[in-house]
């Protein structure tokens, strides 16, 4: 029940009903919001809530779900009723657009991942049946674009706009031909011709329209020209008629087929206009509550707890004054279900308390309310406001007498399922009498258990509130040192009504405001001075506490620059640690170039095996330096396994915090990869361990040419077919790389054969200086045709 009539005016609900309803897409939907009740079924109304935010969802999404061509239908619906009718040409475009478009919709939202996203409305699709064929059948006769029957429609059809197609080719060429003949007699006007009843003519200079056969259709205003259609056209021009009654007559019968198709289906469009209509409410619904920055609040049957709510209308009418609404926060239960709210004129009470009537009626008609996040609305059966002044003079009723006459309906009807609004409750009469009816009124809604909002300015209501259980005071906050309103509810304590304040804004003389207080007594003046004095520390103390938020912002603010210096130093730290890795590689590379070219200078001196073997081994010592120097540049958190080291074993030098990877082991030495690096270590130099994050740390990507061209080397070089002059430079070339890189065992496949490549390579390694040892491969690997040479 909404009590009086006249309450969506009151909280302003018929104005967002106005905005709704310009957010509606076809006749249908508007129809179906314009006579929506407001819900009485809560579970009921709990789905259409949800069905609003599913299609805010989808709005905001930006998922490109199919367009529904909100066309109009019902006049297709009423076509339909009766058997025999026909659809005309843009009824049947319309229906294949509301076809095709509830088609598409359906299948884009009952499609497995959509229906679990949006599961109201792909029950609402899914809830009509519709196939692609009812929609494709009428493109099959209509071209959509020019909104006519195709020729291909039929058979018939095809032939007749055929032969009307040759028949107004003959009539052109006629035509022509007599234009030509008449404009070089001189017998035509400037115009030459033009188009009267749909028919060819010429524009005859009147004094010839005798010379001419043919007939007249018409004559200028001034009668200087003639309209006439030549005679030798008259034949094709009714022939041309004769054809196009045909082409008429088949146009119809098409038109009938079509229909009679469809006529079976009418109960189906008429489910189809059901679904289109509620789906442009849930989306007008869902356009509103993106406009209002709305949210779906929780169904709660024991409380009202707003944050941030705003009056929508209110909030509208300060933007485009360039000014913000103040937020309202506020909660009732049933403890304390009912709030007497207090303060100045003008200081918001009202404004308050119609906040929370408004959004209870935008709840029961089933909108998202204008609220922070985590919004609760207990939700009533009945709602009833007393506001304003509504004197009748029909009924001779004065103000207070209108004002009991709807209090009298309060008592007899309010229960625990209602809401109700009172502003500036008892007033109108002597306070005297007006505030004890109003108290003994309170007392019985409090014993109803109804939840409600009640403005006053009475003291014996503020009092009464103080202590009794089920009523809370609620004050309006006043600024004293800038005389003005802060709008902001305060709940838990009265408010001072601050009429000398509001009426030294107001500019009364303070004379008068002087003697007004003289007038008052000291009791009075001493309680309103008391809730003055409450509010002012309030003030002080809200000053307080707002201070004291901006240093803990402040404070929090520093720390955040803190932690974010630091992280820029880690970050800066870990760059200049990658910077030196770069230069120690860089290092490397270039002492491995320096190595490849002595040894090519040395071979080619003729240098001795013994002197080459001493270069070998400097070079190694400084590739352990180095090794050394980047390892230490890196500082991995390790614990020691006391495991035995075996193939793709987690090792480090005892002196090196650097984490490698086993790749070979061989007799007492191990093949270690430390990042792109490989290195031959013997084993009781190495220590088992294990790394935090279980990996080698990954080097820059910055790594030189010698560096990729060593982590691509092939351990294996293959000959075979190739003459000794080939082999020789592949060969030198193979065993210098592996000699620079650290390679300690290479292949060699250069086949059976004839044995002369066989005994080319074997004579060769001999002749090597690194090369300590070199055989064959085992049976198993490719025997007397592979060699493996190991280098040192």
């Amino acid at each position: 029940m909404l009590y009086p009539e006249n309450i969506e005016h009151l909280l302003d609900f018929d104005k967002i009903k106005a905005k709704l309803l310009k957010y509606t897409l076809c006749e249908e939907g508007h129809a179906l919001l314009s006579q929506q009740a407001y819900f009485s079924d809560e579970e009921d109304l709990i789905k259409e809530l949800k069905a609003v935010s599913e299609t805010r969802k989808v709005i905001e999404s930006g998922d490109a779900y199919p367009t529904l061509s909100f066309v109009r239908f019902k006049d297709v619906l009423e076509t339909l009723k009766f058997e025999g009718s026909t659809l005309n040409e843009d009824q049947l475009l319309r229906s294949h657009h509301v076809i095709k478009g509830i088609f598409e919709l359906q299948r884009f939202f009952t499609k497995k991942e959509r229906a679990e996203a949006y599961p109201v409305i792909a029950e609402l699709f899914a809830s009509i049946s519709v196939e692609k064929a009812w929609y494709q059948n009428i493109e099959k006769i209509l071209d959509l674009e020019k909104v006519e029957i195709k020729s291909s429609a039929s058979d018939e059809l095809i032939k007749i706009r055929s032969k009307l197609s040759k028949l107004e080719r003959t009539s052109e060429k006629v035509f022509n031909s007599e234009l030509k003949n008449y404009l070089q007699k001189g017998w035509l006007a400037d115009q030459k011709e033009s188009f009267r009843s749909n028919r060819r003519v010429l524009a005859v200079l009147s004094e010839y329209k005798r010379q001419i056969a043919g007939l007249v259709l018409d004559v200028s205003g001034n009668g200087t020209i003639t309209f006439m259609e030549p005679a030798v056209l008259q034949p094709i021009a009714a022939e041309i008629s004769e054809w196009e009654v045909k082409e008429r007559k088949e146009i119809e019968r098409i038109l009938r087929a079509i229909t009679a198709e469809l006529f079976p289906l009418r109960n189906e469009f008429k489910h189809f206009n059901i679904v289109i209509a509620q789906f442009d409410v849930w989306q007008a619904k869902g356009n509103l509550s993106i406009k209002q920055q709305a949210v779906q609040p929780e169904i709660n049957n024991k409380l009202i707890a707003l944050s941030q709510a705003r009056h929508p209308i209110l909030e509208s009418h300060l933007k485009e004054v360039k000014r913000s609404i103040v937020p309202l926060d506020i909660q009732l239960s049933d403890k304390h279900h009912i709030l007497v709210i207090s303060g100045p004129n003008a200081g918001g009470k009202s404004v308050a308390m119609k906040t929370v009537g408004l959004l209870q009626l935008m709840l029961k008609f089933g909108l998202h309310i204008p609220a922070a996040e985590g919004a609760k609305m207990k939700f009533f059966t009945s709602v009833m406001a007393d506001i304003g002044d509504d004197q009748s003079i029909e009924d001779d009723l004065s103000t207070y007498s209108s004002h009991l006459v709807k209090m009298t309906e309060f008592v007899k009807k309010a229960d625990k399922n209602t809401l109700f609004l009172i502003d500036e409750m008892g007033s109108g009469t002597d306070p005297a009498l007006g505030g004890p009816i109003a108290e003994a009124i309170l007392e019985h809604l409090v014993n109803q258990k109804a939840y409600g909002i009640v403005t006053t300015h009475y003291s014996n209501l503020k009092d009464k509130a103080q202590v009794t259980e089920g009523l809370q005071n609620a004050a309006m906050s006043f600024e004293m040192n800038k005389l003005r309103p802060t709008y902001e509810l305060h709940i838990g304590q009265p408010g001072a009504s601050y009429a000398f304040e509001v009426a030294q804004r107001s500019g009364l003389p303070t004379a008068i405001i002087n003697a007004a207080k003289a007038k008052l007594g000291n009791q009075k003046s001493t309680s309103e001075q008391s809730l003055s004095q409450i509010q002012n520390e309030k003030q002080y103390l809200k000053g307080i506490r707002k201070n004291n938020q901006r240093q803990t912002e402040h404070l929090e603010k520093l720390i955040a620059n803190y932690e974010g210096l630091k992280s820029r130093l880690e970050k800066q730290k870990k760059k200049l640690i990658l910077e030196f890795e770069e230069k120690l590689l860089a290092d490397y590379n270039e002492a491995n170039r320096d190595l490849e070219n002595y040894i090519r200078e040395q071979k080619e001196k003729g240098q001795n095996r013994e002197g080459l073997k001493k270069v070998r081994q400097d070079i190694d010592a400084k590739r352990q330096v180095l090794a050394k120097k980047i390892n230490k540049s890196d500082r991995q958190p390790i614990q020691e396994n006391k495991s035995p080291i075996v193939v793709g074993s987690e090792v480090k030098l005892e002196d090196s915090p650097r984490i490698g990877k086993v790749v070979e082991i061989r007799k007492n030495k191990a093949t270690v990869l430390f990042g792109n690096i490989n290195s031959t270590i013997p084993l009781d130099h190495l220590i088992h361990c294990v790394s935090e994050n279980n990996a080698p740390k990954k080097t820059t990507n910055k790594t030189t040419n010698t560096l990729v061209e060593k982590s691509k080397f092939d351990h294996v070089l293959d000959i075979r077919g190739k003459y000794k002059d080939e082999a020789m430079p592949l060969l030198d070339q193979f065993l210098d790389q592996a000699v620079v890189y650290g390679i300690d065992k290479v292949q060699i496949i250069h086949g059976k054969g004839t044995g002369v490549l066989k005994n080319f390579v074997q004579q060769y390694l001999k002749e090597y200086p690194f090369v300590t040892q070199f055989e064959y491969e085992t049976d198993a690997s490719g025997g007397k045709g592979v060699t493996i040479a190991e280098l040192g």
